[in-house]
């Protein structure tokens, strides 16, 4: 295989017999604390059969770059940080009223970093990655057999089962969608759900907005800035203006690459409400924690 941009999924030869069983992973590592979990995740980069039982494997570090920024141990980590927020409100892990035979939803998987981290909490057979990315889907497909990924559009087009799901993550998805997008979608996950369900998303918010000001200022005086935060300024407009639409409780988005479906999202409280009021009715916001993760973080039930 080459790496970086020439990489090439394949599908993996060495398939592991175990896979007939229910979950190789709960069975051999289920008893690990949460932190022992994680750093074994991160052993997996170098090492990836431990104790006997082969690990999904990883893609190059230029692809995961391209995709999040890092790579690695940082890569996992960061996962690492949604997750343990996700098991701390109970809908994860040994407290969840689905562990062990629910149906999970890593929407937005990418290469399939996060899905990895829920692989002792649910039977392989029912975890699912949505990534409308053929090329990050067969990536995420090759590089982890164990659990399923699937393709489809950028907004809804059926692919993925209907009221299928008892737990919805995505990290940095919704810190993307144009209201467009999130609307479509947010009724989707409605759809895919089942009573009683959790969706638990990320999106950005003050914060961000609040560095992108400094950030701005630190430009005009002729200092460097993150190469990011430059493209966000970049496409931006008023930024002031921005702020205080956020502060109104609008939902903020704008893009500079000429999309109506994908740029940089900030959502607050106020409009995700609205917002699921109009579209997703069943669905009802449950939390919304604005400094315990890198982005905001908001938890979703299913109504039913």
């Amino acid at each position: 295989m080459g790496a970086g941009e020439n990489f090439v999924a394949v599908p993996r030869v060495d398939i592991d017999a175990r896979l007939e069983q229910e979950n190789v992973f709960a069975e051999v590592f289920g008893s690990l604390s949460v932190p022992e979990w994680i750093e074994l995740l991160v052993r997996s980069i170098d090492t990836p059969s431990i104790d006997g039982v082969e690990f999904p494997r990883f893609p190059p570090p230029e692809l995961q770059s391209k995709i999040h920024g890092h790579f690695g141990r940082h890569s996992i980590l960061e996962a690492a940080s949604f997750y343990e927020f996700i098991r701390s409100q109970g809908l994860t892990g040994p407290a969840a009223p689905w562990f062990g035979k629910g149906h999970f939803l890593d929407f937005g998987a990418g290469w399939g970093r996060i899905t990895r981290l829920f692989m002792r909490d649910f039977p392989l057979r029912h975890i699912v990655g949505y990534e409308p990315s053929n090329r990050y889907c067969s990536v995420a497909r090759s590089n982890n057999p164990f659990v399923s990924f699937l393709s489809g559009g950028y907004l809804p087009d059926g692919m993925i089962p209907d009221a299928r799901f008892d737990l919805v993550t995505g990290w940095s998805i919704f810190s993307h969608l144009s209201p467009k997008s999130t609307k479509a979608w947010m009724g989707e996950l409605q759809r895919v759900t089942r009573p009683g369900a959790a969706i638990v998303m990320t999106t950005w918010g003050k914060r961000f907005l609040e560095r992108l000001q400094r950030e701005k200022a630190l430009l005009a005086a002729g200092q460097e800035i993150h190469w990011y935060s430059k493209v966000c300024l970049d496409a931006a407009g008023n930024l002031d203006e921005r702020a205080e639409a956020y502060h109104r409780g609008e939902f903020v988005w704008f893009t500079g690459g000429g999309s109506d479906l994908y740029g940089e999202a900030f959502i607050s409280e106020r409009a995700l409400r609205s917002l699921l009021a109009e579209c997703a009715p069943r669905l009802s916001l449950t939390a919304f924690d604005t400094t315990s993760l890198a982005q905001d973080v908001f938890v979703i039930r299913h109504k039913g």
